[in-house]
């Protein structure tokens, strides 16, 4: 029988005593965490590097159209292959095909990196076809970033999975992050913006910058004047400030022209830098709602119909509609007009920095200088090389016939290299030749020996020693290489000027010229008419002119639509609607229109509610006349409308304009002018009995708050009241009540205190 053994298991021990604690605040190691965090995010994902101006995964694509050999001048592929090939050497995480749209956008860039073939995103918003679709290639600007690729010329990193090496930066040939800029970009804690330029203007300034690099501000805003959009545009604001701080407040505007074709209808050809790519997607649709909303007066409808050769947004107006006031609204009440508040972020090295213009051209300037310094190394040591090589080839007719000797008698090339290097023996003098040479002697053929040119040769090496002195020169001496950047961009510049980017595409404007499209509301305002006949029905039309009123109408308005139309009911309600919002028809049109309760059905209006009363809002808000109510349990009360609640100052679509008590209502809502009242007598009537008053005995109220006086009270009878508002100044008013005339003049005066008296038929 076999014993089991069981070993007890003993704890480790840990001696504390060597341990070092070190003791922290944690607010600010979050904070110092949080930071690195912001920093590594910001350097290699979302913030484009000073001295390309390229984001990482934009420099990817770059990289990956260049291993793919597609320069602007090859036959562009699919795209689902470049981003492949973008995920599987640079950059797992996701796929890069809205960055490789994004690079090819003509109203993103002034001048794009990429050129696509197929259904690519369009400044009205167009969305790109999937990649399986579409084909890409770099464009002749593309070519730019990475014609001169090599490690020799820009440091090189090992991609994520250490099989693979890629520049860290592109050796572009111009200053990219001033002309082309950045459109957004978002990291922990960090954002940039960065304002485009005219490619022109822009090279001016560089070459102005190098050949002065104490050039003053000013002089640096007289050549690249200010942001310059590929959207084309208005830009009002201080350039000065954003160039001085890397921080700055502009206004963004588009362009609206009339239609030569059609009177009514404006065409957007323009659009401000932010709104491109998103008038489909998001600007119609909200210029739909406004519209919807009545929130834009006069504007009927919005379509798109642009097409390859520009922006073409129609905007449809209604009969009548000022252009250069609708155009107004457009820019205030949509975002034809925009606030764009640059923010120069850049890296310098792995961190975020703000540049200001000066500071830009400084970081651009020495990458530049770097990069000849680098070429110049580069050529030096090829130079040096060939150099090295030349003297070996020289040294080759003095021991042709011992090298061809030795080279018959030798098994493989290994041995010949260690018999040229001195290293084995053989029936021939010994050779002393480096690896380096002996290698290049022993991969010729005998025919190579035989063609060798020693004039030729001879003077090669004089030319290359010759190439060896400047590139020493152009390595040490700043003013050389000086000299050859001006003359590099200057080159650039006349390339830029042949293919017509000199134009300035945005218009830089002042606040005086700003001001001039500013829009005001009274501008917007259509005249109309609105009637109202005596069963109710309410009508608008174009302002009528004649003076003619049919016998049916009981209202008939002379006003605009930013006037409102109001009632108010025996409930104390007060109702309104936007004149703009009423359904508007011909003055020719022989309808009766719509009854109040249609008009007001939205606005909550029930049917068992009676209008005493129709107004608008302009005779609410006037000072000189007077509200008069009466209601069925004899409250009287006077005030003036305006300053109440009766006008807030967003319209409500129902406000309580009378609260009566218990089940108390509205008999009478009246207007009387100021100044007649005391011109002015009421004569209310129960059953066979009048109670006649002097308006003015009634006492002014300041408010809608509370019912009124308790004037016309009687005990002896509930009975429905009606009441009559007269001028007193009149011989007779008659009415009639219950089926007889009754002169409202030859009945009794009272003071309010006294009792109703019986009718004087």
């Amino acid at each position: 029988m076999v014993r089991k053994t069981h070993h007890k298991k003993t704890k480790e021990s840990y001696d504390l005593s060597k341990e070092i604690i070190v003791k922290q605040d944690v607010i600010q190691a979050d904070r110092n965490d949080f930071l690195n965090y912001a920093v590594t995010v910001a350097s290699s994902r979302a913030i484009p590097d000073a001295r390309d101006g390229l984001k990482p995964i934009q420099r990817f694509i770059l990289i990956a159209l260049n291993d793919a050999h597609l320069n602007s001048k090859a036959t562009p592929i699919k795209s689902q292959k470049i981003e492949g090939n973008v995920m599987g050497d640079y950059s797992p995480h996701t796929g890069s095909y809205l960055s490789m749209d994004y690079l090819t956008q003509d109203y993103t860039f002034n001048l794009p990196p990429l050129k696509g073939k197929g259904n690519w995103s369009t400044i009205e918003g167009s969305v790109p076809a999937a990649p399986r679709y579409t084909e890409i290639r770099n464009s002749i600007y593309g070519d730019d970033f990475v014609e001169r690729i090599t490690p020799d010329l820009v440091p090189y990193n090992w991609n994520y999975s250490n099989e693979k090496q890629y520049p860290s930066v592109l050796p572009v040939s111009f200053p990219a992050l001033l002309i082309n800029g950045v459109k957004s970009a978002i990291a922990v804690g960090f954002t940039s913006n960065i304002a485009p330029h005219n490619p022109v203007d822009a090279l001016k300034l560089t070459i102005a910058y190098i050949k002065n690099p104490e050039i003053t501000l000013d002089e640096a805003i007289d050549i690249i004047k200010g942001p310059d959009f590929p959207t084309y545009g208005k830009l009002q604001g201080d350039v000065k400030e954003y160039y001085a701080t890397g921080h700055g407040h502009f206004i963004n505007q588009g362009t609206i022209i009339d239609d030569p074709d059609e009177k009514d209808k404006l065409i957007i050809t323009e659009v401000p830098f932010q709104l491109g790519g998103q008038m489909i997607t998001s600007y119609i649709p909200k210029v739909r709602e406004l519209i919807a909303a009545n929130k834009l007066p006069g504007i009927k409808d919005i379509e798109d119909y642009s097409d390859t050769d520009g922006l073409n947004i129609s905007v449809i107006l209604q009969k009548g509609t000022n252009h250069e006031t609708a155009k107004s609204m457009l820019f205030a009440k949509t975002n034809l007009q925009q606030t764009y508040n640059p923010q120069w972020t850049a890296l310098d090295g792995k961190t975020p920095v703000t540049f200001t213009l000066l500071s830009y051209l400084e970081k651009y300037l020495e990458f530049q200088h770097k990069l000849v310094i680098n070429e110049f190394k580069s050529e030096l040591r090829k130079d040096t090389k060939r150099i090295k090589d030349i003297d070996t080839l020289l040294t080759i007719p003095k021991r042709l016939n011992d090298i061809i000797h030795v080279a018959q008698n030798t098994n493989s090339k290994a041995t010949l290299v260690q018999i040229l290097m001195g290293n084995e023996t053989s029936d021939v003098p010994a050779f002393d030749y480096d690896e380096a040479s002996a290698e290049l002697i022993a991969s010729m053929r005998v025919y190579q020996f035989n063609s060798l040119n020693i004039t030729k040769l001879t003077q090669e090496k004089k030319d290359l020693e010759v190439k060896q002195l400047w590139a020493n020169k152009y390595i040490h001496e700043a003013d050389l290489r000086t000299q050859l950047l001006i003359d590099r961009h200057e080159k650039t510049l006349a390339k830029y000027i042949k293919q017509g980017l000199d134009e300035r595409k945005t218009q830089l404007i002042s606040k005086e010229e700003l001001a001039e499209t500013a829009y005001t509301p009274k501008a917007m305002e259509i005249p109309l008419t609105i009637t109202i006949n005596k069963y109710g029905y309410v009508k608008t039309t174009d302002r009528i002119k004649s003076s003619d009123v049919p016998d049916d109408i009981v209202v008939r308005y002379n006003t605009d639509t930013s006037d409102a139309l109001a009632v108010i009911t025996n409930k104390g309600n007060m109702y309104q609607i936007s004149a703009a919002n009423l359904h508007r028809v011909s003055t020719r049109d022989k309808s009766r229109g719509e009854t109040i309760y249609a008009v007001l059905n939205k606005q909550g209006i029930q049917p068992d509610e009676m209008v005493l009363l129709y107004t608008f809002r302009s005779e609410l808000e006037r000072d000189d006349q007077q509200l008069v109510y009466i209601t069925q349990h004899g409250h009287a009360k006077r005030f003036i409308p305006n300053g109440t609640t009766l006008i807030t100052k967003t319209m409500r679509s129902k406000v309580q304009a009378y609260k009566p008590k218990d089940d108390d209502e509205l008999v009478l809502a009246q207007f009387v002018p100021t100044a007649a009242i005391s011109t002015t007598d009421i004569a209310v009537f129960k059953d066979r009995f009048i109670k006649r008053i002097t308006l003015a005995d009634i006492p002014e109220q300041s408010s809608t708050a509370g019912t009124g006086a308790k004037t016309f009270f009687t005990k002896k009878t509930d009975a429905p009241s009606v009441a009559y508002l007269f001028d007193n100044t009149k011989d007779e008013f008659i009415i009639n009540y219950q089926a007889q005339d009754v002169d409202l003049t030859s009945q009794p005066l009272v003071k309010t205190t006294q009792a109703y008296k019986p009718i004087r038929l």
